[in-house]
């Protein structure tokens, strides 16, 4: 590519755009990483009380970096009587892209 550029054969919007796709698999990687931090926190800071764990479940969630697929944790709402996702509902909170369940 370096060959290419100086020859000018690429330009400088071809190389940029080259190194924003070179880079979208470390950035998805590190919202994964974000996202299993905070569902860890959801995890330790729920009221215990209310939320009873029962295991987890796949997702997808669509970022600006592409998919990133993970496992979420699900839980037993006591008080709602019905299954809930914490970390669903914190990404809808903070106003995250759409995303859809896993298949």
């Amino acid at each position: 590519m370096k060959e290419r550029l100086l020859n000018g054969e690429l330009t400088l919007d071809e190389v940029l755009l080259e190194a924003i796709r070179r880079s979208l698999p470390a950035a998805r990687r590190l919202m994964l990483m974000g996202l299993k931090r905070v569902d860890r926190r959801l995890r330790d800071e729920r009221d215990k009380a209310r939320y009873e764990s029962r295991g987890s479940a796949p997702r997808e969630v669509e970022t600006r970096f592409g998919t990133v697929r993970l496992r979420r944790r699900r839980y037993w709402d006591r008080q709602e009587q019905r299954i809930v996702f914490l970390l669903d509902e914190w990404l809808e909170r903070t106003g995250e892209e759409e995303a859809g369940e896993a298949g």
